[in-house]
């Protein structure tokens, strides 16, 4: 990581700072107050949910194992194959 004038460093608390200082940079403080608040639409809560083992095997075999993983990281290929 280079500081201001090219200088390359190498401590990693004077590495801290320089990202520190560049992101301070880049990004604004937005103002709190202008946030929006959002209501609330139902007071229905999901309680029970009844899944058999056999809905979540027929689900896990139709798995199209091309497809990319999810948010979890988990490819459907190990999902599948677990």
């Amino acid at each position: 990581m280079c500081d201001s004038h090219g200088k390359l460093e190498s401590d990693s608390k004077v590495k801290v700072e320089l990202l520190n200082d560049f992101f301070s940079s880049v990004f604004t403080r937005e103002d709190a107050a202008a946030v929006p608040t959002l209501s609330v639409l139902t007071d229905e809560k999901l309680e029970d949910v009844d899944v058999s083992v056999e809905t979540i095997h027929s689900r896990l075999c139709k798995l199209k194992l091309d497809k990319a993983a999810g948010d979890d990281g988990i490819t459907l290929r190990i999902l599948k194959a677990l």
